[in-house]
This record gives structure tokens, sequence and C-alpha cells, in this order.
């Protein structure tokens, strides 16, 4: 076989191999028709090596009453039983969009018991099996948000389903830490806000020579408060180490509250204001900046309005948030203020509890 004869037969090869993957491309590609629900969205597996989902591989439904397992992704869709609490589900695929119900905002799975497959709501799985001595957190004793760790995502479809969303992925996403509050009593509280981007707490005893930080923006621990040139420089030290020196801006506002006003200069200005903390139980902090958001990161002050609301306290107007209680994993974070467009969206924010965290209190 000379050379010639060599090509050719390459060159056969390579186009039958050619017309074999085009045919199994075409094949992928191909709409089936064997759903005759054709208003059912499509599905695709889950690529868990790199996790889109906050689930495992392997899920236990949460409930204490069960979960439904049902034959397509609905809550119409034909239940094919009833699975216990703690049932072991093995997840096979997932729905392409997330769905809210109950005000969960979650996909649907599909997944494999052992005997059967079905779909359920991913809202009601966990990712191990839940202790029978176990219950859901009795919303009444709201101490039980200091328990867990949240985090944020957009939250206008619990609002509008209809609405755009935007997905937070990895260290975009920002977190929620709450906490119970407690100062001394006759502290003085005030509320600082540094370049118009982070709010932060601080409060001062009876002395008046110390400063403490509230939450973990800043140095934590008592503070040496020093003003010095008729109260135009304040420093601040602790340990013997000086934290910073800042200038004042303007006029003195209040001379029995000398840190009030505001201080620095351009653009790392930090105003402080008085904050009165009557029925303040809890603080919330948001570790990192909103992406398109106006709702600034840092600490917030929480006051009980309602059986299930909070609102924070804050002498600024883009400080004022409304925190409401949907369920023991979801809450609803909404502005209340207005800014104009270009400083970000004032829309609501969902705060969903860490799905590595324990959902469940211990019962006494």
């Amino acid at each position: 076989m000379n050379w010639k004869h060599i090509l050719f037969a390459l060159f056969l090869s390579a186009l039958c191999l050619s017309c074999i993957n085009k045919k199994a491309v075409e094949s992928e590609n191909t709409p089936t028709t064997e759903n005759p629900d054709d208003k059912i969205p499509p599905t695709f597996k889950i690529p868990f090596t790199f996790r889109t989902s906050p689930y495992e591989e392997w899920v236990y439904v949460a409930p204490p009453e069960g979960l439904n397992l049902r034959s397509t992704y609905s809550t119409t869709g034909a239940i094919v039983r009833l699975l216990p609490q703690n049932t072991e589900l093995k997840v096979l695929e997932r729905n392409e969009e997330k769905e809210t119900i109950d005000g969960l905002h979650d996909y649907w799975y599909m997944v494999d018991t052992g005997n059967e497959t079905g779909w359920v709501f991913g809202g009601y799985l966990f990712h191990k099996p839940v202790d029978s001595k176990f219950k859901n957190p009795q919303l009444e004793n709201h101490d039980w948000l200091t328990d867990f760790d949240w985090f944020l995502q957009d939250g206008r479809r619990m609002v509008d389903p209809s609405a755009d969303e935007i997905d937070w992925i990895g260290p975009k996403a920002p977190h929620v830490f709450f906490h119970k509050f407690d100062i001394p009593s006759n502290s003085i509280l005030y509320q600082a806000r540094l370049r118009k981007e982070t709010f932060f707490f601080s409060y001062q005893t009876e002395e008046k020579d110390n400063l403490f930080f509230i939450g973990s923006s800043f140095e934590t621990g008592a503070c040496d408060l020093v003003f010095e040139n008729n109260f135009t420089q304040m420093s601040l030290k602790q340990n013997g180490w000086n934290l910073g020196r800042q200038k004042r801006v303007g006029q003195q506002a209040n001379p029995d509250y000398p840190i009030v006003g505001i201080w620095g200069s351009l653009p790392y200005l930090t105003e402080y204001r008085l904050v009165d903390p009557a029925d303040c139980v809890y603080y919330m902090e948001i570790d990192r900046k909103i992406p398109d958001w106006a709702v600034r990161r840092g600490t917030y002050l929480l006051k009980q309005t309602g059986n299930r609301v909070f609102e924070s306290i804050s002498p600024f107007p883009d400080g004022r948030i409304r925190i409401e209680i949907k369920n023991e994993r979801l809450l609803l974070l909404t502005p209340l203020f207005t800014l104009p467009d270009e400083e970000g969206l004032v829309d609501p924010l969902g705060v969903h509890c860490n799905p590595k965290q324990p959902r469940f209190i211990e019962e006494e």
C-alpha cells in the first residue's frame, strides 16, 4: 500500500468518526416526545463535583410530619407516597428554576428512595438526619436566631414571583449574624456611618473616657477615648497602641456628647449620632457589601415591633430596615428608605438559614 492509499484510508476513518459524533450530538439535543406534558420545563443532572445546590448528594426529609413524594415537580403532581421524617434520599436531578412554597425558595429534586423515584421540594430537605428529640423552633422565642448562621439572597421573588432575580455565588454572597444586645445601664449609645458604606455602633459608660464597639466591625474591648485641641481632634488607643486620630469637620454640635458629629477627611468621613437603645433586643451584622443593593453592610440594632417583626433603630434614614420572620429557615429583609437609583436597589432581601447549620432547637 503506497502513501496515497494510506492517506485515503485515514480520510475515510476521520469522515466516519465525524458522522458518528454528529449523530450523537443531534440525538442529545433533539427534543423527545416521551413526556406528554409539554408545560413541564426541562431538567438537568446536578454536577455534584461543582455543587450548584446547597444540599449533598444524599439528603433527608426534615419535617416531623413527613414530605410528599410526587410524580412531577409541582404541588399538583400526583402523590406517590408520604415519606417519613429522616427518609434517606439520593438526589438524581433537579428542575431548572426555583419555586417559592410556604415562603421557601428552592428547587424541586428528583430522588431515589431505594424503592421508587419521584420529586420532592428542596425547601424541606436537610443534609443530615434530624434527631427525634429536636423540634421546630418556637417562633415566639426569637433567641434561636442567634444560634444559626444566615446568608442573603435576592428577595424580590418573595414579594413578586414574576420579579427578576440575581444569584450570588461563593464569596459574593453576604453573610448575616444575629446577637443578643446587652450593654450596661445608663450607657450612651452611638451609631456611626463610615463613608456612607458601613454602619457600626459603639457606647460609652458613665465615665465617658472609654469607647466600646459592638460587633466585629472594629476592635473589640475597651478603647481609651482622648479629645485634644478643644475637642477638635479625637484619638483612640488600646493597650498603649494608637488606633487612629481624626479631626472634627465643622463645629461641635453637642457639648454634652463631644463625639457626636463628623470626623476624618475625604473620602474617609465618619459621622456619629446618638441612639436611644430602649427596648432593643438584638443586633444584626452584614459582613460585606451587598452587590447592586443600597442596603449598607455593618451592624443594625433591632427592636421588636410585632409578633414576628423587628425594625432597626437608626438616626440615619438609610439605616432603617424591617426583618420579618417567615419560618425557622427564612426571613424577609425590607428596606424602609428610598434613595436615588444610582445608590443601588432598595428592594427586599431574603435572609436564609445556612444549610450547613442545624435548623432545629433542642426541646427543653
